[in-house]
C-alpha cells in the first residue's frame, strides 16, 4: 500500500517538488526530508526537489551543517508542482507553509503520528504508519520497497532521525532495530549519531524547566498524577522534566502573541494501563476549542487561538472522562 501511494503521487508528473517539515523541525523531520529528496533523485532524476521548513530546532540546526543539507528560504509556493510534508499529520503544523492546499496541487503526507481527519480530506496521498518509531523508519521502508540502498550520508541521516525519535531506541520495535542494523551496514556510524545528538541543554531551557516545576499544579485523578504548568518557551522539554520528576501525565502550555501551544507527555505505563492515547485526545481537543492537535499515544501537541485557560480546562476534563472507566493507578 505504501508503494502504491508513492507511485500514484508521482503519476501526477510533478517537475518541481517542495519537501516540507513541521515548524521547529526536529532531526526526524529534517533527516526524513533529506532522505526523501535523495530517494526522489534516485527514482526520478528529472524531478527537482527542495527542502524547506518554517524553522529548525537547535539539534536540527547542528545536523544541517554536519550533513550539509540545504534549506530553501523565501520560497514561492506557486512555482512548485507538488508538495511532500514529512513528520507532519496536518497542514497547521507547517507554520508559514500551512497555505499549501490553496494551490490545489498534489500533496503527500509521510508520518508516524495518529492521522488527522483533515489530512485525508485534503489529499489521497497519505503514508502513515503509527507502528513505526519515527518517520525516518517509514522512509527507510520506502528505500527498501524501491530496492535502493541508501548512500552512507542518507543512511546516516535516517539513523539520526530514527535514534532521535525513538529516544535512543527506548521506544523501538523489532523492525526498528532491523532497520538500524541495515542502515549501519549501509554506512551509518552509530557512535557518531549519538555524539551529534548530544547537545548541552541551553541555560534558557534549563530555566524554563525550573519555572515549569515552580508553577506546577498537581491533579490526582484515580491515583494518576497529572502535572500542569506553563512557560513562555520549551514547553515540550518542560513536559519531559515533569515526567522525569514523577508525573504520569505532564501538560505544559505556552502563550505566544495570538497563539497558544500545549505539549503533553505520558509514561508508557500510564498508556498501557489506561489505554489513553494523547494523540487522539489532543485531536479531540481541537474539535472543542479552536485549533489543531495530534501526535503519539504518549506525546502530543495542540496549537490554537482561543483562551489558554479554557483549553487547559477542557483538556483536563477530557482526561478525566477517559479515566472514568480505566483502572486506577496502584498505590505504593
Amino acid at each position: 500500500m505504501t508503494r502504491n501511494t508513492l507511485e500514484a503521487f508521482f503519476k501526477t508528473r510533478p517537475k518541481k517538488i517542495l519537501i516540507l517539515c513541521h515548524q521547529n523541525a526536529d532531526p526526524d523531520a529534517l533527516c526524513s526530508a533529506y532522505a526523501i529528496k535523495n530517494l526522489i533523485a534516485n527514482l526520478f532524476p528529472e524531478i527537482e526537489s527542495l527542502i524547506s521548513a518554517d524553522n529548525l530546532n537547535k539539534i536540527s540546526s547542528s545536523i544541517l551543517n554536519d550533513l550539509q543539507i540545504h534549506i530553501a528560504k523565501d520560497t514561492k509556493l506557486e512555482i512548485f508542482d507538488a508538495f511532500i510534508a514529512v513528520d507532519t499529520n496536518n497542514v497547521e503544523q507547517l507554520g508559514c507553509y500551512r497555505s499549501v492546499p490553496i494551490f490545489s496541487k498534489p500533496i503527500m503526507f509521510i508520518d508516524h503520528h495518529t492521522p488527522h481527519i483533515s489530512t485525508t480530506q485534503i489529499t489521497p496521498y497519505v503514508i502513515i504508519d503509527e507502528t513505526s518509531s519515527s518517520t525516518a523508519e517509514i522512509v527507510y521502508k520506502l528505500f527498501k520497497e524501491a530496492g535502493i540502498k541508501p548512500s552512507p550520508d542518507t543512511a546516516m541521516a535516517l539513523l539520526l532521525g530514527m535514534t532521535y525519535d525513538s529516544k535512543h531506541f527506548l521506544l523501538a520495535s523489532d523492525s526498528t532495530f532491523k532497520a538500524a542494523t541495515d542502515l549501519i551496514d549501509a554506512g551509518a556510524d552509530y557512535p557518531a549519531v549519538v555524539e551529534r545528538l548530544r547537545i548541552p541543554m541551553p541555560r534558557s531551557e534549563r530555566i524554563a524547566r525550573l519555572k515549569a516545576m515552580n508553577r506546577m499544579q498537581i491533579h490526582d485523578v484515580r491515583n494518576w498524577i497529572i502535572a500542569v504548568s506553563n512557560v513562555s518557551a520549551y514547553e515540550a522539554s518542560a513536559c519531559r522534566a515533569l515526567i522525569e520528576a514523577g508525573a504520569d501525565i505532564a501538560i505544559v502550555g505556552a502563550k505566544r502573541k495570538n497563539e497558544i501551544r500545549i505539549s503533553t507527555r505520558a509514561t508508557q505505563n500510564f498508556h498501557k494501563k489506561t489505554g489513553v492515547n494523547l494523540g487522539k485526545l489532543m485531536e479531540e481537543l481541537g474539535t472543542i476549542v479552536k485549533g489543531v492537535g495530534g501526535g503519539h499515544s504518549t506525546a502530543a501537541g495542540f496549537n490554537g487561538k482561543e483562551n489558554y485557560t479554557k483549553a487547559i480546562k477542557h483538556l483536563l476534563k477530557l482526561i478525566e472522562n477517559h479515566l472514568e472507566n480505566a483502572q486506577p493507578a496502584p498505590l505504593d
